[in-house]
């Protein structure tokens, strides 16, 4: 399962109208709903791809949350402005899998989803 953060619900509509002909899709246009939806189904969620910048809690302090209850779950981090430095930390520390800037090519999302989802599925194959 995929699922989309972000409280732009125009935003979730076309992810979630691209991406349900090819994953189960969930959207949440708030963040506490996605990660009670998370601790409430661990280890059905394969990847989120969730919003940088929200007015309650940002994606990496988020991120965070989510990977303390599955560290599984790949986390994709997309926004329109972010702080490169921050974020490259936390690719490197692997926080998150990847980041895409916004406006996104939803082709481009696409491969970074089926990516995240095939290592996914590799890593909790193995444990």
């Amino acid at each position: 399962m995929i699922i989309f953060i972000d409280d732009d619900t125009q935003i979730l509509e076309v992810l979630k109208d691209f991406f349900s002909d090819l994953y189960e899709v969930k959207t949440f246009d708030q963040p506490w709903q996605a990660l009670r939806f998370i601790e409430e189904n661990k280890g059905l969620v394969e990847v989120c791809v969730t919003d940088y910048k929200m007015p309650s809690i940002n994606g990496i302090e988020l991120a965070k949350k989510i990977r303390a209850v599955d560290p599984n779950v790949m986390i994709v981090l997309m926004s329109g402005f972010v702080d490169f430095p921050t974020v490259e930390e936390h690719l490197k520390s692997r926080l998150i899998y990847q980041f895409v800037n916004k406006p996104f090519v939803l082709e481009r999302m696409a491969q970074t989803i089926e990516t995240a989802s095939k290592i996914y599925l590799k890593k909790v194959s193995i444990s």
